[in-house]
Order: C-alpha cells, then structure tokens, then sequence
C-alpha cells in the first residue's frame, strides 16, 4: 500500500509551515487489489480442472504460456448448415513446447509428435491442440466459444506454470496406416468428405484433422460395418458424431 504523503503549505504571515497529511485511498487499491485476485483465478482455473491439479506455491503467476488468441468460428465441415460450430483459438505464441506435459496429465490424450498435434476428447467434445491453434467442437456459439477456450487456456496456463513438478510425455498410440484405413473406405472418390480422393481422405483421418461422419456413405448399411471397425481402429469418434 501507498505511504501517507506529507504536504507542507506555508501560510502568508504564519510560521511555521502547516502541515497537511493526505491518506492513501484505501478502498479504492482494495479494488484493485480484488480486481488482480480475480484475474489471476480466473487465469489458472476452470470448471474442468481437478483440485488435484491445482497450482504450487512455486508457480510462476507472472509468466502464462498463452497470453491472448484471436477466435474463429465455423461450420464444421461433416455437417452444413448446423447449429453447432467448431471454436479456433490463434495464438501468437508457440504452444509446442507443452505439448508433452498436456499429454502426460490429460487423460485419453493422444499426442503424435511427428505432426505436432495432441487431440483430446472430454464431455463430448474434441480439443485439438497445435504450436498456434487450440480448436474446440462442437460449440452452441460465440459465448459458449469464449467460455470454452478460456477454460482450456487456463489449463494449458496451469500445467505449463507445473511443468517442473511433471515428467513429460513422449507416449504416441500405435495409429494405423493410411492403406489400413483406406481399405474400410468406399474407395468411390466421391469428394462428399471434402477431399480430393479416399486416400486423402484416409491421410487427414491419421492425422486427427478429419473425422469419419465427413464420410456420408459410411452411414449407409453397405458400409455399416466397416464404420464400426473404424472406430474401434482409432477408440474414437472425433469432434462429429457418427450416426
């Protein structure tokens, strides 16, 4: 808190000199004080965190990894002309260097290195985290975005200010290859998923950046089955549901 600051005024025709006190404004740094608690819980806290999880005394406050984003929201590429939307955060910064934290205390998180990419599934929806990108799906819209990508933000926020405490994670799953995939495909090239050809189509579904329900022909009993054992292959459905 401020110190009280001594004014010294000399009267015309007085002496000695009056002196006037002037008091700090107590209850306004009270404000700001309650203000800079609110920011810093904010910041480190979310309602998916476990308390488990919470922060050392030891954490650095002043150095968050992700400092800002900008928010891009679209329609998700499986389904036109929905209610629902996929979240994009920007960042600025590099989030890479985490990456590997986020992997050893975000259970069911599947991290593979090569493409620098780490998914992670919870309550329904698919975070996909990259060095520059956080996306989050499905979201209802731009509010629920801002909700959702902050709660995520704090906690990369809060692993990354953990970090000395954790041993990171180098652990990838064993994915299956762009032929095994392609061979449970209808092999049409029909485009319908966005891409130019199956194998395409095959490659992206690797890599996390494609989802099975992109694949309409797949929801038809012809190739029921073969959407089945496509999902026990990844042990996932991705950010859209399959019928």
């Amino acid at each position: 808190m401020a110190a009280a600051q001594r004014l010294s005024l000399r009267v015309p025709g007085s002496t000695p000199p009056i002196t006037r006190v002037q008091q700090p404004d107590v209850a306004a740094e009270r404000r700001v004080a309650d203000e800079m608690v609110r920011v810093i819980v904010r910041l480190v806290t979310s309602d998916r965190w476990d308390k488990g999880s919470m922060m050392s005394p030891r954490s650095e406050l002043t150095d968050p990894l992700i400092r800002g984003y900008r928010l891009e929201l679209a329609e998700p590429l499986c389904i036109p002309g929905a209610d629902m939307w996929n979240a994009k955060a920007i960042l600025e910064d590099s989030i890479a260097a985490v990456l590997p934290y986020l992997n050893a205390e975000l259970r069911g998180a599947d991290y593979r290195q090569d493409s620098e990419i780490l998914i992670w599934k919870e309550q329904g929806r698919k975070h996909a985290f990259r060095p520059h990108e956080i996306s989050v799906a499905p979201v209802g819209d731009r509010e629920e975005a801002h909700r959702l990508i902050d709660n995520v933000i704090g906690t990369v926020n809060a692993i990354w200010w953990r970090r000395d405490e954790i041993e990171p994670s180098f652990r990838q799953r064993s994915l299956p290859s762009p032929m095994d995939i392609y061979r449970l495909l209808p092999r049409t090239n029909c485009k319908q998923c966005g891409y130019s050809s199956c194998m395409a189509y095959a490659a992206r579904l690797r890599e996390g950046e494609a989802d099975l329900s992109q694949c309409p022909d797949l929801s038809n009993d012809t190739y029921l089955e073969n959407q089945k054992k496509l999902l026990r292959l990844f042990d996932e459905t991705g950010s859209c549901e399959s019928e």
